[in-house]
Parts: C-alpha cells; structure tokens; sequence
C-alpha cells in the first residue's frame, strides 16, 4: 500500500504520511466508502450524461432556422466551453 500512497500523494502534492494519516479519519472513511458505492457511482455518470445531452442539445441549435436561436446556442457554448473547446478542423480550417 505504500506505492499507492506515494503515488496519491504525488498527485496531490502532499506527503505520504498525509495520506496515510487522512485515510485514519472517519469522514475520510466515509467519503471512500460513499465514492466506491455504486449508486454514487451512478449517479456521478447520470450528472455527466446529462451535461454531454445538454451540450449536444445546444450544438443541434447551431443548424435552427431563427438566426437568433443560432446566435443564443453559440454565446451558451462559448460561455461553458470557452477556451476549452478544440482547435477548429473544419473545412474551412487553414492548412499549414
């Protein structure tokens, strides 16, 4: 187990000993033990699901008739996504 603290740790940007002592904690306990149930597990996956719907929703808006509708799809996606969104390669995307 002292590989998979050290790890952890790392990951964390603490010290092994940090996690070791944190993992003695009772909440910490339970917050494990809430993470590994598979209901929560679920759950998490129906929150992400339904953030990809959304998201899928507002790009089908892209091709609406009402240039306003359009307009309002592509703030929204902007303003969720923004600098996070892949670079372009569309048909129109310059060749380099």
């Amino acid at each position: 187990m002292r590989i998979v603290y050290t790890a952890f740790a790392k990951q964390l940007g603490v010290r092994p000993e940090t996690v070791s002592r944190c993992r003695q904690l009772p909440a910490f306990q339970d917050a494990l033990t809430a993470a590994e149930d598979p209901s929560y597990v679920d759950q998490d996956l129906n929150v992400v699901n339904l953030k990809w719907k959304g998201f899928d929703t507002l790009m089908n808006l892209l091709d609406d008739h009402n240039a306003a509708v359009r307009l309002r799809a592509a703030a929204e996606i902007f303003k969720l996504w923004g600098n996070r969104l892949p670079p372009y390669s569309g048909p129109d995307a310059e060749l380099e």
